[in-house]
C-alpha cells in the first residue's frame, strides 16, 4: 500500500465516525492531506450547510427544470448533483464536518428543494 491509501484507510473513518470534531487538537492527528484554514467552525458543525445549500440549489433548479416537458435535462440533472455532492465532500476534506453532517444536510436541501421546486409548480400552473 502507497503512503497516501494507507492514510486513507485509516484516518478517514476515524475523522468521519469517531471523534466529534475534526482535527481537533486529541489523537489521532490529522493526515497530512487534510488541509485546516483558521478554526474547525467551533463546536457546533451539525448540519452542514454548504451541503444543505447545494443539494437545495440542486434539487430546486432539477425539479423546476424537470416541469419542461420538451427536454429531459438529464445531463444536467448529473452535473448538478456531483457538483453538490463535491461541494459537501470539501467540508469533510477541509475538516470542517463529519460525514454525518454532510448527510443530514443533504437531506435537509433535498427536501427543502423539492417542496420548493412544487411551490414553483403549483404557482406557475396558476399563474400561466
Amino acid at each position: 500500500w502507497s503512503r497516501r491509501s494507507r492514510a486513507l484507510r485509516l484516518y478517514v473513518p476515524a475523522i468521519a465516525f469517531i471523534r466529534g470534531k475534526p482535527c481537533s487538537a486529541d489523537p489521532p492527528p490529522c493526515p497530512a492531506f487534510l488541509h485546516l484554514p483558521g478554526d474547525a467552525g467551533g463546536l457546533y458543525s451539525f448540519f452542514s450547510g454548504h451541503a444543505a445549500n447545494s443539494f437545495g440549489f440542486a434539487a430546486s433548479t432539477l425539479g423546476i427544470f424537470r416541469s419542461d416537458e420538451r427536454h429531459s435535462y438529464k445531463a444536467y440533472g448529473w452535473a448538478i448533483m456531483i457538483w453538490a455532492f463535491l461541494v459537501s465532500l470539501s467540508r469533510i476534506f477541509l475538516g470542517r464536518h463529519f460525514f454525518g453532517d454532510i448527510l443530514v444536510g443533504a437531506a435537509v436541501g433535498l427536501l427543502l428543494g423539492y417542496l420548493f421546486a412544487l411551490l414553483y409548480r403549483r404557482i406557475a400552473a396558476r399563474i400561466g
